[in-house]
């Protein structure tokens, strides 16, 4: 008989699984646009660089950049194994949340349904997170640990409403309505206010790095049309620094 929770894990990741370990970005085509800012320097440096990227390479090439290489990751020794496959763990300890503490973040890569998504967890630097996960043969708590606390959809809530009916037009244009990436926010201010794009944070692509002694997050989903800086602060909560967009329909 298999446990409840192995039970629940295997109803989660499904019977086709495969752990992946790789370096390969998300696909995408770019040019993206800067539709909201908090820091020009830094969101103005992203676009830059990841246009250059798309237009090169066809991908953003993290390991290319400074910024992405000053968060030094290593590789667990051993996978974790878990029913039906294995996962092998990055981690790096480092600031993540900018508040003067270090924190041992893991991340994982899983192939979900065909699409590859990574998973990101903040522990406290001293936590057995990973023999805990090897003996018991459990994933980490993402409820509580995860990133986006459990979260399976991450709102672009500071978007300007100038910018949000322009993003509809070009997602209305080229993306058919059933790939829509967009939630329905039912008060947005006075009045019901359309739709909301939103990053579905299970086929999500999370690549910390550095600018100017800081830890920001690059986070983009499945199709890279939309990029989102952020800060974070704790698990379900950023600070949101740039939203890159391009209405460039992307073949993935």
């Amino acid at each position: 008989m298999l446990s409840t929770a192995v039970r629940r894990l295997m109803g989660v990741v499904a019977v086709t699984i495969l752990l992946i370990q790789t370096t390969e970005a998300q696909a995408a085509t770019g040019p993206y646009r800067v539709v909201m800012s908090r820091d020009k320097p830094l969101c103005n440096y992203i676009a830059k660089t990841y246009n250059a990227d798309t237009k090169t390479y066809g991908s953003i090439q993290y390991d290319k950049h400074g910024a992405f290489k000053r968060i030094r990751w290593s590789l667990q020794r051993e996978p974790a194994r878990l029913p039906l496959f294995a996962l092998v763990f990055r981690k790096a300890v480092f600031d993540i949340s900018n508040d003067g503490k270090k924190e041992l973040v893991l991340q994982t890569d899983l192939m979900l349904n065909g699409i590859a998504g990574s998973h990101t967890y903040v522990y406290p630097p001293s936590s057995d997170i990973l023999t805990e996960v090897g003996s018991r043969k459990i994933l980490p708590d993402g409820k509580t640990n995860g990133i986006f606390a459990g979260a399976s959809q991450y709102f672009l809530k500071s978007l300007p409403r100038s910018s949000e009916r322009w993003v509809k037009a070009y997602e209305h244009e080229y993306v058919p309505r059933q790939q829509w990436t967009f939630g329905y926010i039912k008060d947005r201010g006075a009045k019901p206010w359309g739709l909301e794009p939103f990053l579905d944070t299970n086929y999500l692509d999370v690549q910390p790095f550095v600018w100017q002694g800081v830890n920001y997050l690059s986070m983009t989903q499945i199709g890279s049309r939309w990029f989102v800086i952020s800060k974070f602060e704790q698990p379900g909560r950023f600070q949101n620094i740039c939203y890159l967009y391009t209405t460039t329909p992307n073949p993935n």
